[in-house]
């Protein structure tokens, strides 16, 4: 009998971000977000999925330990080809700093080690079972992993995203006829806001406006998306610019390199292009935190409202496809549910709350 375990991250959210799928021919962990997974499980684990370059969902490759058992053992880590080289750059231009070389070295072959993936394609995990990988939304080169198990089919969609306004943070999915559904693990955050992507924007835009804050801080993976919305709105693209700090180039070097364009008008440059723009307004945006900036780095919505996940779900037969809600902030359980439950639109499906353990299927 197939079943999941999931593990909460240690941080003050306390959000599962790691999910282990022991089904009868292998074992698999659909991210590896926490530093509290048992080391009997990463020893039996086949393969490991990870979604996307946040920390949370990837920071237990930068476990020791665990890296060790990793390299040690069979297990072969899947991501697409943008979060694999996003994570390697990330690791060595922001994580590596307190490690000594052996350390880095043992890391940095796992996270060498990690096998590239193309969207949409299939790739057969064995004899039994296959996956295909889809964008999710939420940062640039996200997954989603349809796992096609002969006898449970899953799609995790990670962190996931929908914003009309932006074509990089729109989910796709392309499933085949034969492609059915049984259970979704779905990205809980946010799930009972639908509020979430306006709220903390509209008071950056007007402390810019009324308070003239011209500097912040961002994560290099959030800092795009922040970006473009600010230059969408009305009041700031006529007479603002974005200049990203010089220490976002090794960020901004792989985005390009895969042909995400972060400097999509030239009202967002580069420190040492600033002299390109000289009737403009500037605003400063760097990934490291310094006195008198304003801190955006929780404040940007990546994540799905509730209604866009709602119509998501309506792609999928609501009587054979249970969903599955984890990544959700320990005190919005109930709400989440609430919400599910209080909705017309998702009334019909069977909708059941993650908990730190064991979940059989």
């Amino acid at each position: 009998m197939a079943t999941i375990k999931s593990y909460r991250t240690s941080d003050s959210s306390k959000k599962i971000t790691t999910y282990l799928f022991n089904a009868r021919h292998y074992s698999l962990a659909f991210d590896f977000g926490s530093n509290e997974i048992a080391t009997s499980d990463i020893k039996n684990l086949d393969y490991i999925f990870i979604t996307h370059e946040h920390l949370d969902h990837f920071m237990g490759l930068l476990n020791l330990d665990y890296a060790k058992l990793l390299l040690d053992s069979k297990c072969v880590i899947y991501a697409s080809n943008v979060t694999k080289d996003l994570m390697i750059a990330i690791f060595e231009n922001a994580l590596r700093v307190d490690l000594d070389k052996k350390s880095t070295n043992t890391i940095r072959d796992l996270l060498h080690s990690i096998q590239g993936a193309l969207f949409y394609e299939k790739y057969k995990l064995n004899n039994h079972s296959y996956f295909r990988l889809f964008p999710s939304g939420h940062t640039f080169g996200s997954s989603m992993v349809y796992l096609h198990d002969e006898e449970t089919k899953i799609l995790y969609t990670g962190d996931m995203d929908f914003s009309e306004d932006d074509s990089d943070r729109q989910y796709q999915l392309d499933l085949k006829e034969n492609e059915s559904i049984d259970y979704i693990i779905a990205d809980g955050t946010y799930l009972n806001n639908e509020d979430f992507r306006d709220e903390e924007f509209s008071k950056i835009r007007e402390n810019i406006i009324n308070k003239g804050f011209s500097k912040f801080y961002c994560k290099p993976e959030k800092m795009v998306f922040f970006c473009k919305k600010l230059m969408l709105s009305p009041k700031l693209k006529d007479e603002y610019c974005i200049v990203f700090s010089n220490d976002l180039k090794w960020y901004l070097k792989v985005l390009r390199e895969y042909c995400y364009e972060p400097f999509i008008t030239n009202q967002i440059i580069l420190d040492s292009s600033i002299y390109e723009v000289p009737d403009k307004k500037c605003l400063f945006v760097s990934s490291k935190k310094q006195d008198k900036q304003t801190n955006v780095t929780g404040l940007v919505g990546l994540h799905i409202s509730f209604l866009d996940f709602a119509y998501f779900l309506y792609q999928f037969d609501t009587s054979k496809t249970k969903v599955l809600v984890g990544h959700y902030n320990y005190e919005d359980k109930n709400d989440i549910l609430a919400t599910f439950h209080a909705n017309q639109f998702t009334c019909d499906f069977n909708v059941h709350i993650l908990e730190k353990g064991e979940y059989t299927l």
